[in-house]
């Protein structure tokens, strides 16, 4: 486990930026914090460290997003879907791909049809700027 301390949105996207230079291949990151807290804010951050260009939005009515860079990054949004919905959409089919990333806000919501070596980060809010970010299993 690693603990990070972010004192504004740069410093959670330079965090997830260095931490994207780093995932694996195929790996499937499970992104918990409360609403606000700066999940997608995250995963903007992410998306640089892979050398996506595309804006990265929060796949909130959309489920998810697909963005092409290093690796193909699959932004998913499971707040309003379960792990049997999921299972019913296909989005599983992503999970483990070759030259790709998973990162699921949300994940909670589907913590049954997640992978056993999912990479979770949690995003704990502080205050109105802090956040303790929290990696395990990098």
């Amino acid at each position: 486990m690693v603990k990070y301390i972010s004192k504004n949105e740069n410093d959670t996207k330079n965090i997830a930026m260095d931490l994207a230079k780093k995932i694996k291949d195929g790996k499937v990151i499970r992104l918990d914090g409360e609403m606000g807290a700066g999940k997608t804010v995250f995963a903007k951050g992410f998306a640089l460290g892979l050398n996506i260009k595309d804006i990265v939005n929060s796949p909130t009515f959309a489920i998810m997003n697909m963005y092409e860079g290093d690796k193909t990054l699959y932004h998913y949004d499971m707040y309003r879907i379960n792990s049997d919905e999921a299972m019913e959409l296909g989005l599983t089919e992503f999970f483990g791909k070759e030259k790709s990333v998973c990162l699921i806000e949300w994940a909670s919501n589907v913590e049954d049809v997640l992978p056993k070596d999912t990479v979770t980060v949690k995003i704990n809010k502080i205050d109105e700027d802090i956040r303790e970010i929290i990696v395990e299993n990098m």
